[in-house]
């Protein structure tokens, strides 16, 4: 079974027959925009909560396809579309609910709706240029935030739909135009209808219930003139998100709790503190609200930035992760990335996901370079082809593309954090002077860009070669270990550890691992030569343990931040007390299957 409220259609032939006649009314050559657009909306709506056979759901797909190409919004909802259907297809009625749930969580019986169900915090750097304008633009075309009057209009529809035979089409566009004084008494004596019929038997509650709700859609309809022909109901789409900035500052304190200090991070790494005390002021906000049902409220954390961000932030994650398992636990968390700095990571999502490509990481980029150049109500020509207005304003075309991300991109993308143990050159000891958590990119020495030309540098004299030791667990691209492949003994211009991803990963990687592992790539001195080779050597290893010949200071970089000079590390993956492998979820918005 799946999701199936409205009792009307719980039968699978009679929710095939409604949604292949939506279907028949989207291929009709002569439908026009707006209605196509209504149609589309509705069918979104309307497939999560009734029953399809596979050929009715195979046109939809098929509709659903042929709509995507289509201008905004129409393309929008055909990717919801797409989704649900894919989701639907893998594992029947077990993940739609789930959909309707983070959707319209007002809509369903006994919801307790908390008033986040629609915030979007947003984690930037107040350093950033970048992120300080995209926040100036989201302010710039803010909406009002959803009020009662909205929610009352959604449930007195959704008792409309459940207890009515029929609806009649003037109730929608009735709903959406009604004072808020009306849908007050509509929406009481509603209540009072359905509990007085709760106190009857059943022979006598379903008539009285039925004609109750009758009588209320009746008053409505004479009490709200009608709306004009052609007339589109504007509430039909879901309400404007509301974003919560908060930046990061170097000065910001930790709190106390309970008497102990929250532990993340060392002195040297201000930010992370900082970031780790804004994640706590965002989850706190979540916790009164998860309960014994099961249901994890979603918390969704935007970033403005690159990699430089995205790796103090992860660090302060996986050090919550580590002091406070609990924190997390019935919380449905997500990053979401808007790479508007230089970032690795963006680049990797950006290459296997087109959709996070133009809606996350072009667009509100796009919004920022013309932002500057043109007045605030300034219209934007480019967005013309749009159903719903002639052209936008950079600040209302930045909000699509960032709300058209927060809401559709729901796959998440489990990166995995290794820790990597280092060694200040004044420690002679065994024991690390810290442990970093990493996600995307290490490197040891000179940074090793694609335009780097190893032998050039070596002959200006600007990096000299490096000579290490190596020892690391060796294991083949299907996870098993695989004996005697360790360098030893190597003389390297720098070395790299690049992150693989695991099973469903949108990533450059053909292949899957079972096992933890990354990259460690060796840009080797030719010694015959004298001159630095061009293709490097790989490794596939799950550990790794670099030394320095005569304890020799090396740059190191993480996930593209500097943390200066070392004389030796050592690579692993970053376990929780149960043992799995800590993992920072990304949003996208498809799954990759390899």
């Amino acid at each position: 079974g799946g999701f199936c409220s409205p009792p009307t259609l719980q039968d699978a032939a009679a929710g095939s027959a409604v949604v292949s006649a939506m279907c028949k009314l989207l291929e009709h050559p002569l439908i026009t925009a707006p209605r196509a657009s209504s149609l589309l909306l509705a069918l979104r709506d309307l497939l999560p909560l009734c029953h399809v056979t596979p050929e009715v759901a195979d046109t939809t797909r098929r509709v659903a396809k042929s709509y995507y190409l289509w201008p905004e919004p129409h393309c929008y909802t055909a990717l919801d579309l797409l989704h649900m259907l894919a989701v639907e297809r893998k594992a029947p009625g077990a993940r739609l609910r789930a959909l309707h749930l983070r959707e319209r969580p007002e809509l369903l019986r006994n919801a307790w709706t908390t008033g986040k169900e629609r915030a979007v915090h947003l984690i930037g750097d107040s350093a950033s240029p970048a992120a300080r304008a995209l926040v100036d633009l989201l302010r710039l075309s803010e909406a009002p935030l959803p009020g009662a009057a909205d929610v009352r209009r959604f449930l007195l529809l959704d008792a409309f739909v459940r207890v009515l035979p029929s609806v009649d089409g003037r109730t929608e566009p009735a709903l959406a135009t009604a004072p808020p004084d009306l849908l007050d008494t509509l929406y009481t004596s509603m209540n009072e209808a359905l509990e007085q019929a709760v106190l009857m038997g059943e022979k006598d509650a379903i008539p009285f219930r039925n004609s109750r709700v009758a009588e209320l859609q009746a008053s409505l309809l004479t009490s709200v003139p009608s709306p004009p022909p052609g007339a589109t109901v504007r509430y039909q789409s879901l309400p404007s998100l509301v974003f919560d900035p908060l930046f990061l500052t170097a000065d910001v304190r930790l709190p106390r709790t309970a008497g102990e200090e929250v532990r993340v991070g060392s002195a040297r790494l201000p930010a992370r503190r900082a970031a780790a005390v804004l994640i706590q002021t965002i989850v706190s906000q979540y916790l009164p609200f998860t309960g014994e049902d099961g249901l994890r409220p979603a918390v969704r954390i935007g970033l403005p930035g690159g990699d430089r961000l995205l790796h103090v932030v992860a660090q302060a994650y996986a050090g919550l992760r580590l002091s406070k398992p609990k924190l997390f636990a019935n919380l449905d968390l997500t990053f979401i990335l808007l790479p508007l700095d230089e970032s690795r990571v963006g680049q990797c999502l950006a290459r296997g996901d087109g959709w996070f490509a133009s809606l996350a990481s072009q667009g509100p980029a796009a919004c920022l370079r013309m932002w500057p150049r043109l007045p605030v109500d300034a219209k934007v020509p480019s967005t013309a082809s749009t159903a719903d207005a002639s052209s936008l304003t950079p600040a209302a075309l930045c909000r699509r593309f960032v709300e058209a991300t927060a809401r559709s991109a729901r796959e998440s993308v489990a990166f995995r954090f290794f820790a990597l143990d280092v060694w200040l050159p004044s420690n002679e000891t065994t024991t690390p002077d810290a442990t970093l958590p990493w996600l995307s990119r290490v490197t040891l020495g000179a940074d090793d860009d694609a335009d780097f030309d190893p032998s050039a540098s070596m002959r200006k004299g600007a990096t000299a070669a490096l000579s290490f030791t190596l020892s690391l667990n060796a294991v083949n691209p299907f996870g098993a270990s695989r004996a005697g492949e360790s360098p030893g003994r190597v003389s390297v211009t720098s070395a790299v550890l690049a992150n693989h991803w695991q099973a469903g990963d949108t990533g450059p990687d053909t292949v899957t691992p079972a096992a933890p592992w990354f990259d460690l790539r060796l840009h080797e001195v030719d010694t015959k030569r004298g001159r630095g080779r061009r293709d490097p050597s790989v490794f596939h290893s799950s550990k790794l343990e670099v030394e320095s010949e005569g304890r020799r200071p090396f740059d190191l970089t993480v996930d593209g931040q500097a943390y200066g000079s070392v004389w030796r590390v050592a690579a692993r993956p970053l376990n929780d007390e149960g043992g799995d492998q800590l993992s920072l979820p990304l949003a996208t918005f498809t799954q990759t299957e390899r």
